[in-house]
């Protein structure tokens, strides 16, 4: 027998525990420790050493932990701090000493920090707090009807099992229902999680300037940037267009401001490939596409030659559907020659005595192929580590050091071919992805973030990748890590494909395949026997297994015929054998053993009040009559 009040405890406590670990990632360290101490010192009071703790006190503490966190509110963070005031007064909370009432406020508060816990970051993780959270929740109202009757009230094993299983039960028809609910109900495009709070944006792998050795730390950042659904391509393909660059002034590179007028899109052609792009948060308004994309959706993601520009700061998932052209080259007529051969008027005089060297004939286009053979000569290495500083640093990384990552080798060469007077530019943007076989996308993770060169032939832009053959940012990943993070990668995907992308339009087109298929409600039997054709082999199988289910089910003895059999087996040993149509009493009456006949007719009683009461044979009673069996 266990008291009610003990199992409501032990339910609170359980919900307490789940809801600080939906928050515990978006609170400081202060409150954290703040909550755990509460928490243990309430649960000392709780269940070891009973005292109770003065309201007015528990009110003062309530008032003294929303202070700090009320002042630290404002439009960049308001989430966050609502979420650190209520862990405090829940651990709080748990100090009282509790009434139903309590309780209650105790569950209320919970459910709060789960709702902010979503504010902050509506990913998958949510799902693992509140499956539990629910059906606490549930378990916890159950085993508070019965505390509000009589707190002092006494359950059975069996008894507290049954509110388990139906507290179980509720939650596996709400949890459809729920479902059925998000899919029916009215999308909104208001963007009530961004609205909120920004604490979910993320620093992304580029800005709208390049500054030599910024790079290096977005390289070692593993936080997905985007996913692609598409299928998979060449691995030399796998650039992933962003911003260009096209204003040097030594040590940077910018873009200059765009033209009044949106130019025409340059002339591509080639085979297109089409992508559906799930975009993380950032804190930048610049979308990507494979490179060359030549078309965008929705229509209000700008294009400006083959830039993607929303309107405002990418803060919250955004999807959209891009065509792209692999392609390593794009038609473009006429340029701005002199835009794209500026350099700083106090270039480097070392740097422009190397170009000459390397490149006898100025102008000519096949600069770029001997500065880029220069760059991936042995000479120069890959790093992320020990990169040249501030001051000169195009200047040491090309004489000096010979070593940097990305950035400096595509700022090297953008440099030196203006210097041998070829038009040229930095674009930035990412370089390949993990391609996951179960969703069908490419997964590009921050580390990805590249930047390389377009140099102008006199018609079209031409790419060129300074950065040194196998050493694309991220190389060097453990594949059986990287499996393993690809498959857990899965369940994201789908939750922000199923989930988070599920707005109105996606509501719409569901309600128009629903009722394309009223309208044709039978389908084409040909084809769907073509289907079965195909599970053929499998069919006889699966029927036989069918059969085999059914026919064990038939054979299933009930409790009670179990019980029947063991008693007369037991007895069968001991020379005392059941008549046909003979009854328990009449059996057990004959037996001549005054012992065995006494215990014998404590089981029949036993059997008969359980049987004649109402059939039911709980796991407990089954155990029980066994042993008076086997003590026949």
């Amino acid at each position: 027998m266990v008291r009610v009040e003990t199992l409501i405890k032990i339910t609170t406590y359980l919900c307490a525990l789940s809801a600080f670990a939906a928050v515990v990632r978006h609170i400081g360290s202060v409150y954290v420790a703040g909550f755990c101490a509460l928490a243990a010192v309430a649960a000392l009071i709780d269940f070891r050493k009973p005292a109770i703790v003065p309201r007015w006190c528990l009110n003062l503490f309530s008032v003294l932990a929303l202070v700090p966190s009320a002042l630290r509110i404002g439009p960049d963070s308001l989430v966050e701090p609502v979420l650190e005031g209520l862990v405090l007064l829940l651990g709080i909370k748990l100090l009282e000493n509790k009434k139903s009432r309590d309780y209650l406020q105790v569950f209320l508060l919970c459910t709060f920090l789960l709702i902010g816990s979503a504010l902050v970051s509506f990913s998958i993780g949510f799902l693992l707090f509140f499956v539990p959270l629910f059906f606490l929740s549930t378990l916890a109202m159950m085993l508070l009807a019965c505390f509000a009757a009589d707190r002092e009230i006494l359950l059975r094993p069996v008894h507290a099992a049954q509110l388990l299983r139906q507290s179980l039960l509720i939650c596996a028809i709400s949890l459809p229902l729920s479902a059925l609910l998000f899919i029916l109900l009215p999308r909104t495009d208001f963007p009530l999680f961004t609205f909120w709070n920004k604490a979910g944006v993320a620093k992304s792998g580029f800005s709208d300037s390049i500054s030599l050795g910024d790079v290096a730390e977005i390289q070692e950042d593993s936080a997905p940037a985007f996913r692609a659904e598409m299928d998979p391509v060449r691995e030399q393909d796998l650039y992933w267009r962003g911003i260009e660059l096209d204003r040097f002034d030594g040590a940077s590179w910018k873009r200059g401001p765009a033209p009044r007028k949106l130019r025409d899109k340059p002339g591509v052609a080639g085979k297109t490939i089409s992508q559906t792009i799930y975009l993380e948060p950032s804190s930048h308004r610049y979308f990507f596409a494979l490179d060359r994309p030549v078309a965008i959706y929705p229509e209000r993601i700008r294009r400006w030659r083959q830039m993607l520009v929303w309107a405002e700061d990418v803060n919250a998932r955004i999807r959209y559907r891009a065509v792209s052209v692999t392609t390593p080259s794009v038609s473009e007529d006429p340029i701005d020659r002199d835009k794209y051969l500026e350099l700083p008027p106090d270039f480097s005089p070392r740097i422009l005595a190397l170009v000459k060297d390397l490149v006898p004939e100025a102008g000519s286009f096949d600069a770029a192929r001997n500065l880029l053979r220069f760059l991936r000569s042995e000479e120069f290495e890959y790093s992320l580590e020990n990169l040249p500083g501030p001051g000169s640093p195009l200047e040491e990384f090309l004489l000096d050091k010979k070593r940097g990552n990305c950035e400096y080798f595509a700022s090297a060469l953008g440099a030196m071919l203006r210097a041998a007077g070829v038009p040229s530019r930095l674009v930035a943007g990412y370089r390949g992805g993990d391609y996951n076989d179960a969703g069908g996308y490419y997964l590009v993770l921050q580390k990805n973030a590249h930047v390389w060169v377009e140099a102008y032939n006199g018609s079209a832009w031409v790419r060129f990748d300074p950065t040194p053959v196998g050493l694309p940012p991220g190389a060097g990943e453990n594949r059986g890590v990287l499996r393993i993070k690809l498959l857990l990668d899965t369940f994201n995907y789908y939750w922000d494909k199923f989930i988070i992308s599920y707005d109105l339009s996606t509501q719409w087109s569901l309600w128009r395949k629903v009722k394309k298929e009223i309208r044709n409600p039978l389908p084409d039997l040909r084809e769907v026997g073509r289907k079965l054709g195909g599970y053929s082999p499998v069919l006889p199988v699966l029927v036989l297994l069918a059969l085999a289910i059914w026919w064990l089910n038939r054979r299933r003895r009930r409790p009670e015929e179990i019980l029947m059999a063991g008693f007369a087996r037991r007895l069968g040993k001991r020379g005392f054998r059941r008549e046909s149509g003979e009854g328990l009493e009449e059996f057990v009456g004959r037996i001549s053993d005054p012992h065995l006949m006494q215990r014998a007719s404590q089981f029949v009683s036993e059997f008969q009040d359980i049987f004649y009461r109402d059939g039911k044979f709980t796991p407990a009673e089954m155990k029980r009559l066994k042993s008076c069996i086997r003590a026949l």
